[in-house]
């Protein structure tokens, strides 16, 4: 992904240029990007604003609310639950709010799970950043409710006990056809992420047509994150970098890698860390998914050698890409490589500068008191980032979207 970009003046469509580098200059730059990325070029890319699109969810909101306490209440759950398991067609009248709800339901159950996350297990998390998506993921299939679930199977549901069991349990089987004398409820909740990853897919590139200035802000990011350095670039959303600019056809898919898709076919997934290939949740983690797409097709030098400083732009830094920091701080050998870690944020939206400094302050200080380093070096995440700080290899930068 090596690339040099050029800008002679504030960007306009027609006179911003990026060239493929021809000559042999070595790459002294990593761009790591994350969503912060999207949102800082105004693009619409939080789950909430994904979520919010569908003008159903108000309505949706409320019926989940109605079917949780339904499952809550025993009476009620075991009357109803007895007249309609194993029926082919399940008698949803016996479920008010179920036939209710079914009228308003997206095709998939996972956005479905994670509004009911949201308003139901934690009113202050508004599921703003993709971490939070990929937590509840993680949360859903590792949790004791769906293993056993997935273990019941063709017994009675009557020994569901837990409420969250016999939500995921209702939502499954009388919404969403899960069959469980027949189905195996972890390759259920698989195909229910592919139809919730391709409508996210779709809802990013119909967000992306309605937003003119997209690519000239992304654009003048980019050059200012590059500050005038030969770059390579893993870009962890799914949008194609400067997908939009008619005069950059020059660039090639090779020069850039998106780790987890585009949104042709966008991967949502969990951090490996603590799950044996085994475990039947280990099928939802990045690494699983990654390496089952991986064709060999693409040959990308992501990580060029001859790097003396990575920018780290718009990412959460959360627990679910944890093993992409890490790889990249071993491989690097951080420690002792005069190589400089730059955290980069920027104004965007209503939430204030500070806020953003703080809180990626905050995630900084997580990340590095949980990095240990995979191979055989006796350090600390803490040793890591005092070292930084006195050698001045640690920086937390503020990024104008304005041409510098």
């Amino acid at each position: 992904a090596y690339w040099t970009l050029t800008s002679s003046c504030t960007p306009k469509k027609g006179d911003v240029q990026m060239t493929v580098a021809t000559d042999t200059a070595p790459v002294t730059r990593l761009l790591v990007l994350g969503n912060g990325f999207d949102l800082a070029s105004q693009l619409d890319s939080r789950f909430s604003q994904f979520i919010d699109a569908d003008e159903n969810h108000g309505k949706l909101e409320k019926y989940l609310t109605a079917i949780f306490e339904f499952v809550s209440d025993d009476v009620m759950w075991n009357h109803c639950l007895s007249e309609v398991f194993y029926r082919d067609d399940p008698q949803l009248q016996y479920f008010e709010p179920m036939g209710n709800l079914k009228k308003l339901l997206p095709d998939n159950i996972w956005q479905c799970i994670t509004l009911y996350k949201r308003t139901l297990i934690d009113y202050n998390n508004d599921l703003h950043n993709w971490s939070d998506v990929e937590e509840t993921i993680r949360d859903v299939v590792t949790s004791e409710a769906v293993k056993d679930i997935g273990t019941i199977q063709a017994t009675n549901p009557l020994e569901i006990y837990s409420h969250e069991e016999r939500f995921y349990f209702s939502l499954a089987y009388l919404l969403f056809e899960f069959k469980p004398r027949s189905d195996n409820m972890y390759s259920f909740l698989m195909r229910q992420l592919n139809k919730f990853e391709h409508n996210f897919g779709i809802y990013l590139q119909t967000n992306l047509k309605s937003k003119v200035n997209y690519d000239i802000l992304s654009n003048t990011l980019l050059l200012n994150l590059a500050h005038r350095e030969k770059i390579s670039v893993l870009n962890f959303n799914y949008t194609p970098l400067l997908s939009a600019y008619g005069n950059t056809s020059n660039v090639q898919k090779e020069y850039t890698t998106n780790i987890h898709g585009t949104w042709d076919s966008p991967i949502m997934g969990i951090d490996h860390h603590g799950l044996k290939p085994d475990d039947p949740a280990f099928m939802f983690t990045k690494t699983y998914r990654i390496m089952s797409n991986a064709d060999g097709s693409q040959t990308v030098k992501t990580l060029p050698n001859t790097v003396t400083s990575i920018v780290f732009f718009g990412l959460s830094l959360s627990d679910a890409d944890y093993s992409y920091f890490q790889s990249i701080f071993d491989y690097y050998s951080i420690y002792d490589r005069p190589i400089k870690l730059i955290f980069g944020y920027s104004e965007h939206g209503d939430e204030p500068v500070s806020k953003t400094r703080t809180d990626l302050t905050n995630n900084l200080m997580h990340l590095f008191d949980r990095y240990k380093p995979s191979k055989q070096i006796q350090v600390s995440g803490e040793d890591l980032l005092h070292k930084l700080l006195l050698e001045n290899r640690l920086i937390i930068r503020e990024y104008s979207m304005r041409d510098n």
